[in-house]
C-alpha cells in the first residue's frame, strides 16, 4: 500500500492537501490488524455534466435509504483491492423499519434485509476477500445520534417506558444463525 492521501479522493471532495497536519502522513502510516467497514446503503454519484436522471423504484428502510446487499459485496471487493489481505470486518450494518405497534417483536423486512446482507458478505467471501467477521446494528433498541429515539435498527425491541425486552424475528434469525453455523431458510 502506498502512503499519503488518494489524489482521487481530495479531487473528488475538492480538498486541498496542503491541509494535512505534520505528522498526520507518519500516523496514519502505521500498520493495522485490520480493518472495519460500516454499510447500510449504497449512494449513486451523477457527473454534473448529465441530466439528472429520474430517481429508481427502489426498496427503501424506513429511513428512506436504499436497500442493495450487493454494494455490500462490492465495497468489500473495491476495499479488498487496495488492502491485499488485510483481515477486513463489517463493523455495523443494519436497518430500521417502522415499529409494528400489534407486536415490535415482529421485523419480517429487518430479518430479510440481515439475511440478504449476509448473503452478499458469504459472497465476497467466495471470492477470496479476507472477511473475518460480521457485526449487525444494532443489537438494543438505542438513542441514535442524528434522529434521537426515532429510528430502531435492534434485533432486540426496548420499550423505552419500561425498559422490557423482547427480541425480534431478526434476533432469533441470528440466533439460529449463530447456533447452526448456517443462514436460515
Amino acid at each position: 500500500m502506498g502512503h499519503g492521501y488518494p489524489s482521487e479522493g481530495s479531487k473528488a471532495w475538492d480538498w486541498d492537501t496542503k491541509d494535512v497536519a505534520a505528522d498526520d502522513l507518519e500516523i496514519i502510516a502505521t500498520p493495522i490488524d485490520y480493518l472495519g467497514i460500516n454499510y447500510y446503503s449504497r449512494n449513486v454519484v451523477r457527473s454534473p455534466l448529465l441530466p439528472e436522471l429520474p430517481e429508481p423504484d427502489v426498496e427503501r428502510t424506513g429511513m428512506g435509504w436504499e436497500v442493495h446487499p450487493d454494494g455490500l459485496t462490492h465495497i468489500l471487493q473495491f476495499v479488498a483491492s487496495r488492502t491485499g489481505d488485510l483481515p477486513l470486518l463489517i463493523t455495523e450494518n443494519g436497518a430500521a423499519y417502522p415499529l409494528d405497534e400489534s407486536d415490535p417483536a415482529k421485523d419480517p423486512q429487518r430479518r430479510d434485509y440481515l439475511a440478504r446482507h449476509l448473503g452478499a458478505a458469504h459472497e465476497a467471501l467466495q471470492h477470496g476477500i479476507p472477511l473475518r467477521g460480521y457485526f449487525a446494528w444494532s443489537l438494543l433498541d438505542n438513542f441514535e445520534w442524528a434522529h434521537g429515539y426515532a429510528h430502531r435498527f435492534g434485533i432486540v425491541h426496548v420499550d423505552f417506558a419500561t425498559q422490557e425486552r423482547r427480541v425480534r424475528d431478526s434476533g432469533r434469525f441470528w440466533s439460529e444463525m449463530a447456533k447452526t453455523g448456517q443462514l436460515p431458510a
